[in-house]
């Protein structure tokens, strides 16, 4: 999920609406796109706590399939995998009207508001806390645990990025009774959200269009925020076919690209590692790598599109463990953050994509298509047929004239 801020605030307003965003308490919309509405509201079952209530707009009935899925998947995930704090809970479903509403608990601001908060602490003032080392391989390193939990079970999330990774902090933010509260990130609650178009084969396999539009921007050298198989196989989603064995050419290879375009775009450029706390050459170099590794294993299917053996998250995550174990690096996470209300802007990066809804799922699709196909076919049909109407002719002018030359032949 991802909100943005009016262009007519001022820099401070516009930080406390972002504030607001992060770490309010209160009723509030948070803003997506054109077919889904998400609040954050009090859950209202239990009185206390947070929680987000989602559903997909009431004039694209058609749409509103994906809520139901969604709910079902989470209802799936959290029994398979019981209290883990990395998959978002499902709470309870609720009806509006005609709208069934997907109510789930609240699991902090996600990465895109994160990245958008100015922080500071002793004498560094960053643009959001992902530009000190520690906290950008500690990201990668909570990001890589919650997908092994999710891909051992066999489960796909394929929406990795920014919006769908949310990061707690230790401590509740109240920013009524505490204006300048110290931040300190919960990676053990680091925790992947929006399960709408996920695949779950074993549980819940999907017998239609996978409802994804496919992203065709690029974002630097970091490309596509989709993986390239992923990609391919939403194009192939345009026509109705074997759903099920195309969706088996996606694994855990496209949720390891997509977290490998989100760390990339958090990433520093060689220029900027000079200037941002804790890295230095050997750190960036071995960002460089695991990000090459992450992206690497998608564009590998080029050559071969098996399955390599093994989960290469266990690897990934020693390489690492073995970089936060510098003492540098382990006091910078273990000290907290503070709010920089100095800063002209909050938002430092590219917004990230927000998912678009397919084509395929929109009213009367297939029926377009098959029209299109139909309209096809019967245009191979006339052609084909002309063209044997034309050879028939041929023949049977040819046969006349080898007649008549004959007859002509025996005159004589």
């Amino acid at each position: 999920m991802s909100a943005s801020s009016s262009n007519s605030l001022s820099p401070s307003e516009e930080l406390a609406d972002h504030l607001d965003l992060m770490f309010g308490l209160g009723e509030r919309q948070m803003q997506t796109n054109k077919d889904v509405k998400v609040w954050r509201m009090p859950h209202t079952t239990t009185g206390s706590g947070l929680c987000f209530r989602k559903w997909f707009v009431a004039t694209a009935t058609e749409l509103q399939r994906w809520n139901k899925r969604e709910r079902v998947l989470l209802q799936l995930l959290n029994d398979k995998l019981g209290n883990t704090p990395h998959i978002q809970r499902f709470l309870e479903t609720s009806n509006s009207g005609n709208q069934s509403i997907l109510v789930t608990d609240h699991a902090g601001p996600d990465l895109e508001h994160w990245r958008k908060l100015p922080v500071q602490r002793k004498s560094s003032q960053l643009a959001t806390p992902f530009q000190d080392c520690a906290h950008w391989f500690q990201l990668a390193r909570a990001t890589l645990m919650a997908l092994q939990d999710l891909h051992k079970i066999g489960a796909l999330h394929l929406d990795i990025k920014p919006n769908n990774l949310c990061i707690p902090t230790i401590d509740k933010i109240d920013l009524a009774q505490d204006a300048d509260p110290q931040l300190r990130l919960d990676w053990q609650r680091l925790c992947l959200i929006d399960f709408a178009f996920s695949l779950y084969e074993s549980g819940l396999p999907l017998n239609d269009s996978l409802g994804m539009g496919r992203e065709d921007r690029v974002y630097g050298p970091w490309g596509y925020y989709q993986s390239f198989q992923l990609r391919d196989v939403i194009f192939e989603c345009e026509a109705p076919k074997n759903w099920s064995a195309l969706y088996k050419t996606l694994d855990w290879r496209d949720d390891l690209y997509g977290l490998g375009w989100s760390l990339g775009i958090l990433c520093p450029e060689e220029k900027e590692k000079d200037n941002w706390p804790g890295w230095n050459p050997a750190r960036y170099k071995a960002a460089l790598a695991l990000l090459g590794d992450l992206q690497g294993f998608d564009a590998a299917r080029k050559q071969d599109a098996s399955l390599p053996e093994g989960f290469p998250h266990a690897e990934l995550i020693g390489r690492i463990e073995e970089i936060l174990r510098d003492d540098d690096l382990q006091e910078s996470l273990e000290t907290p953050w503070l709010i920089n209300r100095e800063a002209t802007r909050t938002e430092a990066f590219r917004p990230t994509p927000a998912t678009r809804l397919a084509t395929p799922v929109a009213p009367n699709y297939r029926k377009g298509k098959e029209e299109a196909a139909q309209a096809k076919r019967e245009a191979e049909a006339a052609k084909a047929k002309q063209a044997e109407e034309e050879a028939k002719q041929a023949k049977r002018e040819a046969g006349a004239a080898k007649a008549q030359q004959a007859e002509e032949a025996a005159e004589q």
